[in-house]
């Protein structure tokens, strides 16, 4: 008997249980609800950070609140995979960078490493001579033009009070 002639069962994942499958199933290019990627819905944006029993959880990226739907049954959760994907498709969720672009948070955790590890003191005259000379044109590929040294000093005041406020409790 020929391979060719030989019967398949649908089940059995040849084309016939693959066409069912809809056309946002069939996606070209990256896969934008991916664990990374950033999408723009219903006006805020929004990091893909995994994917939990089939539902995505997504966090919005200025106050970290998941994105949560309302299911037919009324009760609130995270949306499923099918869901995100119908939304891309009616134009209600936008991918907002391809997988693995750094957001903001990223560039401002990684210039406040790098401060932190040269001893860089807290001033902003001292924070901008020490980006002026570190901040590499692979660290501007990477992450763009590094904040204004007002914003880093704010966020390294911030940090080091949290640090401090949770040592001592």
């Amino acid at each position: 008997m020929r391979p060719d002639s030989v019967r398949r069962n649908p089940k059995d994942g040849d084309d016939a249980s693959r066409s069912s499958s809809t056309a946002s199933d069939r996606r070209d290019g990256p896969d934008h609800v991916a664990p990374g990627a950033i999408i723009d819905m219903i006006g805020s944006r929004y990091r893909i950070v995994a994917h939990v029993r089939r539902r995505v959880l997504a966090s919005d990226l200025r106050t970290h609140h998941p994105f949560l739907i309302q299911a037919p049954d009324g009760s609130i959760q995270l949306p499923t995979l099918r869901s995100i994907r119908e939304m891309m498709d009616r134009g209600e969720a936008v991918p907002v960078t391809a997988l693995g672009e750094p957001c903001a948070t990223e560039r401002m955790g990684v210039t406040i490493k790098m401060l932190n590890a040269a001893d860089v003191p807290q001033g902003e005259k001292a924070i901008w001579i020490f980006l002026a000379t570190h901040w590499t044109a692979a660290l501007e590929a990477r992450f763009g033009p590094h904040d204004p040294p007002w914003k880093i000093r704010k966020w390294r005041a911030a940090l080091r009070k949290a640090a401090v406020h949770e040592a001592t409790s």
